[in-house]
């Protein structure tokens, strides 16, 4: 419960640092574009289109940014569920697989998977993945 709760205040945290950040560059550009405007440099077309085509990048960098913080980035063995590697050896029961280029225990249940065969992760068991072959896991 604390973790979330922590999360949730980073979140709120940086949603409002961006609202500050915005409200001040939205005063700055919107007072230029109004003055260049008062000044006759810009009509009122190229004011309203400024001032939309603004707002369009900061929304677009803002929800970048909330998108980043809400994320849980993945971590350790997490990553490897899904991942396709590459039998180092022929898996009847237990062998080897490569995975990113690291070299993992391997463990297939079901049938023996040939040296060089592609293979899903779908499991992990302390430091040993389970496997599936990759055609078979994606039907």
């Amino acid at each position: 419960m604390y973790l979330f709760e922590w999360d949730m205040a980073r979140v709120i945290e940086v949603i409002l640092g961006l609202l500050d950040e915005f409200i001040v560059a939205t005063f700055i550009v919107v007072s230029i574009l109004i003055i260049m405007y008062y000044a006759g440099l810009i009509n009122l077309t190229i004011l309203i289109i400024g001032i939309l085509i603004y707002i369009s990048i900061v929304t677009l960098i803002g929800y970048r940014v909330i998108k980043v913080q809400i994320e849980k980035p993945k971590v350790g063995l997490e990553t490897l569920l899904g991942a396709i590697g590459v039998a180092v050896d022929d898996i009847c029961y237990e062998g080897f697989i490569k995975v990113d280029g690291e070299l993992w225990r391997a463990k297939a249940f079901n049938n023996c998977i040939p040296k060089g065969e592609k293979v899903t992760v779908t499991g992990i068991n302390g430091l040993i993945l389970i496997v599936k072959k990759y055609k078979e896991f994606n039907k």
